[in-house]
Parts: C-alpha cells; structure tokens; sequence
C-alpha cells in the first residue's frame, strides 16, 4: 500500500482481521491457504490494524507474541471473533477504512518476483520447513542433509541480495523478534531451496486517497 500510494499511506494492514473473518483461509495451527487470504483481500478487504498493545488503526491486533523460551504451541487461542467494528482507533470509520487489491490475486512464477517486490511491494511465500530451520540465526539457510520435515509454512517476502557469492530472499517471519536475526531470516535463492522459489503468490494493491 505504501508503494502504491507513494508513500502517503504508511499504515499496517490488519492481521486481525484476516484471521478472525476469512474463515476458510486456514486452520490455525495446522496450516492455511495463503492465496485464500488474498482472495479474502480482493472481495471483502482489509482494515487498517497495528500490532499487539498499539492501539493503531481499526483492529490491532489482541492476542500477546510469544515469550523469548515459549513456542506457544500449548497456548491456541480460540477466541478469535470476526468483529465489523474499529476496537482501537475507535474515531476510524469501519465502512470507509477497507482497503482492497485491484485484481484477482495470482501465483508468481520465479521470473517475476523481484519485479512483482520493486512495484507493488512484499509478497507472501511458502516453503518447506526443516528442523534445522528453527534453529537459525543468521547467514543464507539452506536445508541439511540430514534434517527432518516438518510441514509447510507461509512468511513475507521483503527483498533480496548476495552474501558471500550465495544468492538469497530476504524473509520476514512470524515467530517474533527473537526468532533468527531479529525476526527476519535469509534462505537461498535461484535453487528452490526448500520449494521456496515456485511458492509465492501476490496481489496489486488498490489506493484509494
């Protein structure tokens, strides 16, 4: 949204409200459909919605991260309730505040992700993820020989480098800021490590001003 309005909308989208509202984008701790969630975007949209305790946009998020030593895997949250009213900034009107895509969201092909970031901003990819992985801290993560497969997961695509001659995708994920470097990670790229190139899928942001 930033890139698209050139910079005059800064705000974050709410994660709130696409895990509360979009029921059959996924299910909760045993995966989920990320080009659901886009869908959900295109037809419903998306109101504006902060972090945990921001009280930014319409519905921040409300459920706490993660303590540094605690996965949250025995701590599922089932009060999730799709609410059609702003809960934070409360003077925001919950009619006026969606923002959609512009087009039906779409698989991207490897060729076009690095063009599909520069214009209309980060994507969402998935990958296979390892046990080798949970313990990453930084440098490009490619998968061990030896590691074992644990499942699917969907981060943010921000961008892209080199580091010491190995290509890499530069990742948000989210497991909190204590997880890998600082909450961001980097995994190779231009191989499909870990299926990590043929995975993405996007959307063109609609501004409205």
């Amino acid at each position: 949204m930033c890139i698209a309005s050139n910079g005059t909308f800064n705000e974050l989208l709410s994660a709130e409200q696409v895990t509360s509202c979009c029921y059959r984008c996924g299910l909760g701790c045993q995966g989920g459909y990320p080009i659901r969630a886009w869908r959900h975007y295109y037809k419903h949209g998306l109101v504006t919605g902060g972090n945990f305790n921001s009280f930014q946009g319409c519905q921040p998020y409300t459920f706490p991260p993660c303590s540094a030593n605690n996965s949250c895997s025995n701590q599922t949250e089932k009060n999730h309730k799709c609410q059609k009213k702003c809960y934070g900034n409360t003077t925001i009107s919950y009619r006026n505040d969606h923002r959609y895509i512009k087009d039906p969201p779409y698989y991207l092909d490897y060729n076009y992700i690095q063009h599909d970031i520069i214009n209309y901003g980060p994507i969402e990819a998935s990958f296979e993820v390892y046990d080798d992985f949970l313990s990453y801290k930084s440098g490009v993560y490619s998968v061990s020989p030896n590691a074992t497969y644990l499942g699917g997961h969907s981060v943010k695509c921000i961008g892209w480098g080199v580091e010491k001659n190995v290509p890499y995708w530069l990742m948000m994920n989210s497991w909190n800021d204590t997880w890998g470097d600082r909450g961001y990670f980097k995994i190779r790229r231009g191989t499909n490590e870990c299926k990590v190139d043929n995975s993405a899928s996007a959307g063109i942001p609609e501004y409205y001003s």
